[in-house]
């Protein structure tokens, strides 16, 4: 992985609440990311997290990711946003089919979007997209209180799912983590994480998420957040908030 840092950015706000909130931009505008050219699963980009958001206790909690493409990707290829099985196994990602996770993906070359979690079973939500090379955001809602997973792209909800979960899986069956990369069709995935930001205790509305968009943190100040600005050859990535730093293993 290999950092790229802009001249200036743009985004001053440092997580902190307000009173006067103004709708910000369809995407945050930082300049910061970093590229990832994973080829295989040796070489597959994975940066850990000690653990993940605890939804077994809290019950809710809202991922949001910003991401680009920089190439098309192999056929049946992951990249996963978010990943954890510690606190609750759940997932944001997005990918490329075939997949055979879910009926909308299997069968097809397609791009997609993906929250899931495995509460009395793995429990998905799937949203067909377009491939550019524009930057996006993913925003996931899991809200386990109320059975309600919601998907948005680009601050606008796609797909959500009503579920009824009264067994979570919990463990530590793998490395948590907030960027891996698997394939079942091996070539090189390229793409650029730009920020990640997670909220524990807290599943936002739909009227929040398309209002506020990037400027959401405003209302609620996030548990964790990274913003991908770290140097070339970094071995961590910073959580500015809550102190869950990234280990870069691979």
């Amino acid at each position: 992985a290999t950092d790229s840092s802009g001249n200036d950015r743009s985004s001053t706000n440092n997580g902190g609440d307000f009173v006067d909130i103004v709708p910000s931009s369809d995407t945050n505008t930082d300049r910061t990311y970093w590229n990832f050219s994973s080829s295989s699963s040796v070489n597959g980009d994975l940066v850990t997290i000690s653990e993940g958001m605890d939804i077994a206790d809290s019950g809710k909690v809202t991922i949001s990711v910003d991401y680009a493409l920089n190439d098309e990707l192999p056929e049946n290829t992951d990249l996963f946003l978010w990943r954890q099985a510690q606190g609750g196994e759940f997932n944001v990602r997005m990918g490329r089919g075939p997949s055979t996770n879910t009926q909308t993906t299997t069968g097809n070359t397609n791009y997609y979007i993906q929250m899931s979690i495995k509460d009395s079973g793995w429990n998905y939500v799937t949203h067909i997209i377009d491939y550019d090379t524009d930057r996006h955001n993913i925003t996931a809602v899991f809200d386990r209180d109320n059975g309600d997973l919601r998907l948005y792209f680009d601050h606008s909800e796609v797909e959500s799912l009503s579920y009824n979960g009264n067994n979570l899986s919990n463990g530590t069956f793998y490395d948590d983590g907030i960027s891996w990369t698997y394939s079942g069709n091996w070539g090189t995935a390229d793409f650029d994480i730009y920020r990640t930001t997670a909220w524990e205790s807290t599943a936002f509305t739909q009227a929040q998420i398309e209002l506020y968009k990037s400027g959401i943190e405003n209302i609620t100040t996030p548990t964790s957040r990274y913003d991908w600005d770290e140097a070339a050859g970094s071995s961590t990535i910073t959580d500015s908030i809550g102190g869950l730093n990234g280990t870069v293993v691979s």
